[in-house]
C-alpha cells in the first residue's frame, strides 16, 4: 500500500505545470515505426470508424469512442497505433485526418484509461513514429500542443514506473518512455529510469523456453515486437542495451517459430487473433530469426508440436499463467489445433475483447 501512495504521489507532481519545461522545435531523432499498416483499416478511418478485433466504433473528432465501448476498444483509441493505417494510405486526406484526430484529442482531454501506462507508452511511441507523416508540416502553434503534450506524458510515464501490470502492458511502457528519453535530449535520465526496469521485465516475461508469461502467441508476438523496437531504439541513441535483450529476443523468435501454422500463421490460443503472416515474417526477419522451424516442445510456456508430413498439430499442455500475468487466461488447457499443408482443420474460435461481456 505505501509503495502504492507513492507511485500516486509521483504522478500527481508529476501533473504540475513545470516552469523549468523547456520544448524543442521537433524530436531531436527521427522515430519511425517499423511496422506496416492496414490501408483498409486506414480506409475507415477516413470515414469515421475505428475498427479494432472485429469491433468498429466511430471515431473523429469530437466523437471518440465512449464508456459503452470496451476497455480494449478505449485503450486502442487513446493508443494512436492506428495512425500507421493512415500512413499505409499516404495520402494528403489520410495525413489531414491524423492531424484533426491528434489536435481534437489535445484539446478536448481524455477519460482515465488514457493515462493508463502502457497506454501512454504506446500514444508516445505513436506520435514520435508518425511525426514525419502528421506533424512535420504541421503550423508552429500544432507542434508545440504535440511536443507539450509528449513531454509531460513523458514526465507521467516516468512517474509511474515500475508499472503496476505484470504483463506484457509493462513493456509497452517501458518502450514508450524509452522512445521519449532519446526523442528529447534534456529528458535524457528517463533513459536511465527505463533501462532500471527493463531487464527485471524481461526476467519475469520471458520464460527459459522462451515462451511468453502469458501464454498468448498473440501477446508473444507483441513482446517480440516491443522488444525488437526497443533494441533499435537505444541503437539509434547509440545506448548500451542490456545483456538480456538480445538473448530475450533470441528467445521468443526461436520460439514463435513453434506457435505457426503450415500457412505461416499463428495458432489461435488465448485471445490471438488472427495476424497475416506476412506479419508474423516481417517480425521474426526484424528478430534475426527468419525461418519456420523451432522446438517441438516449449516446457516452461507448455505448448507442444507434432509433425508428420503436412499435418500439424499444437497442443496446449500447460497451466494457467500465475494471478497478475493472466489478462489472456482461458480455461482452454489441453486444447488443440490441427492444420494440413497450409489448411487449418480445427482451431479455436478466438474471442471478441472488444465486444463486450455478451
Amino acid at each position: 500500500m505505501t509503495r502504492r501512495l507513492w507511485r500516486d504521489l509521483r504522478v500527481w507532481l508529476a501533473q504540475l505545470p513545470s516552469l523549468r519545461m523547456s520544448l524543442p522545435e521537433a524530436p531531436a531523432v527521427s522515430v519511425r515505426d517499423p511496422w506496416p499498416g492496414d490501408a483498409t483499416r486506414g480506409a475507415r478511418l477516413l470515414k469515421g470508424e475505428l475498427v479494432y478485433y472485429g469491433g468498429v466504433r466511430p471515431l473523429k473528432p469530437g466523437a471518440w469512442p465512449d464508456a459503452a465501448s470496451s476497455a480494449a476498444m478505449r485503450a486502442h483509441a487513446h493508443g494512436f497505433s492506428w495512425l500507421r493505417d493512415l500512413r499505409e494510405i499516404g495520402t494528403d486526406a489520410a495525413r489531414m485526418r491524423a492531424r484533426a484526430l491528434v489536435g481534437d484529442w489535445i484539446q478536448s482531454g481524455a477519460e482515465a484509461m488514457a493515462q493508463r501506462p502502457d497506454v501512454v507508452g504506446t500514444r508516445l511511441t505513436a506520435w514520435l513514429g508518425h511525426f514525419d507523416f502528421f506533424a512535420a508540416s504541421a503550423d508552429d502553434e500544432f507542434r508545440q500542443r504535440l511536443l507539450r503534450r509528449m513531454v509531460t506524458d513523458a514526465r507521467q510515464l516516468s512517474a509511474s514506473l515500475p508499472a503496476e501490470e505484470m504483463d506484457g502492458r509493462a513493456m509497452t511502457a517501458l518502450k514508450g518512455l524509452i522512445a521519449a528519453s532519446i526523442s528529447f535530449p534534456e529528458h535524457a535520465a528517463y533513459l536511465q529510469r527505463a533501462l532500471r526496469f527493463l531487464p527485471q521485465e524481461i526476467g519475469r516475461q520471458v520464460l527459459p523456453d522462451g515462451g511468453h508469461v502469458e501464454r498468448s502467441p498473440g501477446a508473444h508476438l507483441e513482446a517480440l515486437k516491443n522488444l525488437i523496437e526497443i533494441r533499435a531504439l537505444l541503437h539509434l541513441a547509440n545506448a548500451p542495451a542490456p545483456a538480456s535483450l538480445g538473448a530475450a529476443i533470441e528467445r521468443l523468435s526461436l520460439a514463435l517459430r513453434s506457435l505457426r501454422h503450415g500457412d505461416g500463421g499463428l495458432a489461435l490460443f488465448n485471445t490471438t487473433r488472427d495476424e497475416p503472416a506476412s506479419v508474423v515474417e516481417l517480425v521474426l526477419a526484424q528478430s534475426g530469426r527468419y525461418g519456420r522451424g523451432g522446438p517441438a516442445a516449449l516446457p516452461d510456456v507448455g505448448f507442444h508440436r507434432l509433425q508428420a508430413g503436412g499435418t500439424m498439430l499444437i497442443v496446449d499442455a500447460g497451466a494457467p499463467p500465475p494471478p497478475g500475468q493472466d489478462r489472456y487466461s482461458h480455461a482452454g488447457t489441453l486444447s488443440f489445433e490441427l492444420s494440413i499443408g497450409r489448411n487449418r482443420l480445427i482451431v479455436n474460435c478466438g474471442a471478441a475483447p472488444v465486444g463486450g461481456g455478451a
